[in-house]
């Protein structure tokens, strides 16, 4: 993005600087884990008006014109290898770029770039859940007879680099359910639409409503006191303790006396 803000202004003969006072280039992207072990991205890159964001911006920020310096901006775009990959060389972009108009000059139609984010988001390497939440040591010999033998093998070769000193500020152990990929699934730009913050908080307004619950917005409690801690000793725990099972063992008792024959 940052290169491609570059080549937008260089194309319009603009300084760098004075871009957003012409255009303003939004974004939102998902990752798909695709089965071959690679990271594939799909982005929605839209060009809006500086001002008026239900207008399209003007001359000469057209769809071609975002195509021509997105092109430009992928053949170019590069960064640095982390420490101990350098004998691989900078970090490039893929050949496999494929960019398309998406409702062309009127702008992107909203269900479409939904359906399209949403096939992606939803999209995953395996159906199993084992890969939900972090690896841990205890899980690796399961993991490798429940997962395809591919996909144990994406995940072993991330844990077992993660253990190398030379690569540990990779942190590729933590990531090894996301095949050693650590930036996150959903990513957009600040004004590419609402913020996941007010969707939350319209999910959580919708909830209530269906409770039937009033939520009180606007209250700060200021005013705390001291209820107390735990069992003093262990001999205060050991009486509750106690008394709990007497209770539950009476209930049980009287169960079993009036249950029906």
């Amino acid at each position: 993005m940052i290169v491609l803000a570059r080549r937008l202004a260089s194309m319009a003969k603009v300084p760098r600087e004075r871009l957003s006072d012409f255009v303003e280039v939004n974004h939102a992207k998902v990752v798909e884990y695709q089965r071959r072990g690679l990271i594939h991205l799909h982005a929605v890159i839209r060009l809006d008006h500086a001002d008026f964001r239900d207008l399209p911006p003007g001359d000469p920020f057209s769809s071609e014109f975002l195509v021509t310096a997105l092109a430009q901006a992928v053949r170019t775009s590069r960064c640095e290898a982390p420490d101990g990959f350098e004998v691989c060389g900078p970090i490039r972009w893929g050949t496999q770029v494929d960019v398309a108009v998406i409702g062309g000059e009127s702008g992107p139609q909203a269900s479409v770039v939904a359906r399209y984010l949403a096939k992606y988001a939803t999209k995953s390497t395996e159906s199993s859940g084992l890969l939900d939440r972090p690896v841990r040591a205890g899980d690796l010999a399961r993991l490798q007879k429940d997962l395809t033998p591919h996909m144990a093998r994406f995940v072993q070769a991330a844990w077992t680099l993660g253990g190398r000193e030379e690569l540990a500020a990779l942190r590729l152990r933590p990531w090894a359910h996301t095949l050693g990929y650590r930036g996150h699934w959903l990513t957009k730009s600040r004004r590419y639409s609402t913020s996941l913050s007010a969707l939350r908080a319209a999910r959580h307004r919708w909830r209530l409503s269906e409770e039937g619950d009033v939520e009180i917005e606007g209250v700060a409690v200021r005013d705390w006191s001291y209820a107390g801690n735990n069992w003093k000793n262990a001999g205060d725990a050991l009486l509750v303790r106690t008394a709990a099972l007497d209770k539950e063992a009476s209930r049980y008792a009287a169960w079993l006396e009036n249950r029906p024959r």
